[in-house]
């Protein structure tokens, strides 16, 4: 075979070696491996393109469910119970709690599908499929819906506002205008995970009191129930006058006994009264500042607080908002009605010229004179939101400090509290029967 042979047929033989020579489509000379690549690349492709086509028609799948429920739940079938059942179950899924651990790994892995490439709504897609929580995923599902037919991811969190924060919404609306979403996904997911830390650890430091006050309280009700209506009857054959401790035991046992009703219906009053005025814009208020009065636990109250300010503001300023307009969200995201109306007071000023510092610097009992100084050394230096962001890891370090020693100090006021109850209960009981005593000595 000549060479000419060789060229024609693209084929080249040597010792050991096979390499196969064909053409593309546009006339350019591609090798053996060269071919099986291009093949493994196109077989990729069609199972990934399968694979969103799958994930896509599941996705309309679940947000054609949720409409079929909410359909059937506004018909009338005429069963009282059927009716009854379907409004329970939409109910039980719209107080399906979303914890904020689903928050943070939902802005993580949305930050790291980004990162690699993929469009905003392929990835909810995407996470709405993987996500658990039945209400979590419609409303991911829902939301990819939206981006789907034209709307920005900021406007499709608006429609869940009551998930999503207003920082939170503020923040994403920024990423999108600066081209900065992924980095701002992945500040959101930090930020979060370092609230569901500190919140974790506040809820830890209150399980033992919270289950000694518990058995305290149990103990109690069950002495008023079982023991003293036994003691009040021996108390009642005497003419003497008993003490008010041992009146007001009495009083207390027979509201459990004799009208437990009538008790509970004043306790649940009492309830349903304080969570009204707590609702209330003067309710709020008051409420927010009777806790941080609340001895220790205002002061963690008033840590956590400027915390909260501090690296929401920060991340704000970060992901290019303005300083009004971020310290308006900030305030509307911190939890606390009497920091919101100071703060809000505070743009007013920033508004008019008045730096922030020089306005916080006022107020020393909610702002610390640290914190009014370095906001102020932050302004004068265009670095705000890295100081605030260094104030931020400061009260977060307080904030592990006093949690770590609350159980310490929550310790002896607990048995304070416990000698205290024992007392009462003892002397209640005990002084009466002195005088028992003192009279049959008498006689």
């Amino acid at each position: 075979m000549n060479p000419n042979e060789l060229d024609n047929q693209n084929a080249f033989t040597a010792p050991g070696i096979r390499t196969i020579k064909t053409t593309d489509e546009k006339g350019q000379t591609i090798s053996e491996k060269e071919m099986e690549k291009k093949a493994q690349m196109a077989d990729a492709q069609m199972k990934l393109k399968s694979k969103a086509s799958d994930i896509i028609l599941d996705i309309y799948d679940i947000i054609e469910k949720d409409d079929e429920r909410k359909a059937k739940l506004e018909e009338k079938t005429g069963n009282f119970f059927v009716d009854i059942q379907r409004k329970i179950n939409q109910w039980t899924l719209n107080l399906t709690p979303i914890k904020l651990q689903e928050k943070v790994a939902f802005f993580q892995l949305l930050s790291v599908m980004i990162y690699a490439g993929i469009p905003v709504v392929r990835a909810l897609m995407v996470l709405a499929e993987q996500i658990e929580n039945p209400r979590f995923k419609i409303i991911i599902a829902r939301m990819s819906r939206l981006v789907e037919r034209g709307k920005s991811f900021s406007e499709a969190m608006v429609e869940f506002h009551t998930i999503f924060t207003e920082a939170q919404i503020g923040m994403i609306e920024a990423a999108e205008a600066s081209g900065q979403m992924n980095e701002v996904l992945r500040q959101l997911a930090d930020e979060m995970e370092k609230k569901a830390r500190i919140m974790s650890r506040v809820r830890g430091a209150m399980v033992y009191p919270g289950v000694i006050f518990t058995v305290l309280v149990a103990v109690a009700v069950l002495m008023l129930i079982l023991v003293v209506p036994k003691i009040t009857i021996l108390f009642s054959e005497s003419a003497a006058t008993l003490p008010w401790p041992t009146r007001l035991l009495i009083f207390m046992s027979d509201a459990l006994t004799k009208y437990w009703f009538l008790s509970l219906i004043v306790l649940i009053g009492i309830g349903v009264s304080i969570y009204i005025w707590k609702r209330t814009e003067e309710g709020k208020y008051h409420y927010d500042l009777f806790k941080l009065h609340i001895p220790i636990l205002g002061k963690l109250q008033r840590k956590l607080a400027l915390s909260r300010f501090a690296r929401g503001l920060g991340n704000l300023l970060r992901a290019g908002i303005p300083i009004v307009k971020a310290i308006m969200i900030d305030a509307n995201s911190l939890g606390n009605e009497v920091y919101r109306e100071r703060i809000e007071l505070a743009a007013e000023d920033v508004k008019r010229g008045i730096p922030l510092g020089d306005n916080l610097s006022a107020d020393k009992k909610l702002f610390p004179t640290m914190v009014a100084h370095m906001i102020l050394v932050g302004e004068q230096t265009a670095q705000l939101d890295v100081v605030c962001n260094k104030i931020a890891d400061f009260y977060d370090e307080e904030v592990d400090v006093l949690v770590s020693s609350l159980t310490r100090v929550m310790e002896p006021l607990i048995m304070i509290i416990v000698g205290v109850g024992v007392a009462f209960m003892v002397a209640a009981i005990m002084m009466p029967m002195l005088q028992l005593i003192d009279i049959a000595a008498v006689l």
